[in-house]
């Protein structure tokens, strides 16, 4: 909001109408901030910085679990064959389900954020 000026304020001798009038107008800039800030979600002035998620990172991530998802669910497979367990085949079957989660969750959290940005009327 800032800072008041002595100016504005009203001399301690004066009548109750004009600490009225001045709170009065001290809270309808209050107000008109509040408003601002519900709709464009900043105050007037200040700057935002919007980190852009970085698509390397992203991409780097999904390739390295694709790798080492896809490896240990081959090695998964084949001691599953070799040892005909029904246990060790749900969990690979877990296993696979959790990491491609994660994988479709990292995806839509990578989305680019429009925060700080005004919005039309």
């Amino acid at each position: 909001m800032g800072k008041i000026a002595n100016s504005e304020v009203p001399e301690p001798d004066a009548d109750d109408l004009a600490y009225a009038d001045f709170l009065y107008r001290t809270f309808e800039k209050k107000d008109a901030l509040v408003e601002l800030h519900q709709q464009y979600h900043k105050f007037p002035g200040t700057v935002v910085k919007v980190r852009k998620q970085c698509g390397w990172r992203t991409l780097k991530f999904v390739l390295f679990n694709i790798v080492f998802t896809g490896s240990m669910f081959a090695y998964g497979l084949y001691l599953a064959w070799a040892l005909q367990s029904l246990a060790l085949k749900v969990a690979i079957f877990s296993y696979v389900t959790i990491t491609f989660s994660a994988i479709l969750a990292t995806f839509r959290m990578s989305e680019i954020s429009d925060y700080g940005t005004k919005k039309p009327a």
